[in-house]
């Protein structure tokens, strides 16, 4: 096979294992959402969505834009260079997790908020911090050609997040129970 071929077999195998990944999570989800709702009732609907809202902008404001950038960089150096890049990038993100997390925790235990409330925000900050470093890790693997190695878990940490949560949830821990599958989840 020529040099053109194998490139169109990598990129289309690159973008099949990143689709498989989303349409994994969701599948997990579309059925997850309704059995969640039934599950928590409507105010427990309420504060999932409400946390949820807040994980997303955390989401984004923690990654500062690393994800995207060490897979631009790694994937275009070699060597010394890469593992400076590599390092380097993994020292910004524990530092920024390092001082945001705890600042975070301490917001979230001096605001006057409902004990339900507070207890799924900090298990999100646990699930902020996995999550941030598996973007690293997943940004990396995309670099070096290697998605199928890195987007199946997406869908496996779905199903966990479920699995537990709805558990959890269904035996009487409620919408905490949804948030400590998210924290088991996105540790994993």
């Amino acid at each position: 096979t020529s040099s053109a071929e194998r490139s169109t077999k990598s990129i289309v195998a690159g973008y099949a294992s990143v689709l498989s990944g989303d349409v994994g999570r969701l599948l997990v989800f579309v059925a997850f959402i309704p059995v969640l709702a039934r599950t928590v009732g409507s105010a427990g609907y309420g504060q999932y969505a409400l946390v949820m809202a807040t994980f997303a902008v955390l989401r984004t404001l923690l990654n500062v834009g690393l994800f995207e950038a060490i897979k631009t960089h790694v994937a275009r150096t070699t060597g010394a260079e890469r593992r400076r890049i590599v390092i380097t990038s993994f020292v910004i993100q524990v530092t920024i997790l390092a001082v945001a997390l705890p600042l975070l925790g301490i917001v979230i235990t001096i605001i006057n908020l409902d004990a339900t409330l507070k207890i799924s925000l900090q298990l999100l900050l646990i699930s902020l911090a996995g999550e941030q470093l598996f973007l690293f890790g997943r940004g990396i693997l995309h670099a070096l050609n290697s998605e199928a190695s890195v987007e199946w878990m997406i869908a496996v940490r779905s199903v966990v997040l479920a699995v537990v949560g709805i558990g959890l949830a269904a035996t009487g821990y409620g919408v905490l129970g949804v948030f400590t599958g998210f924290a088991v989840a996105f540790l994993l």
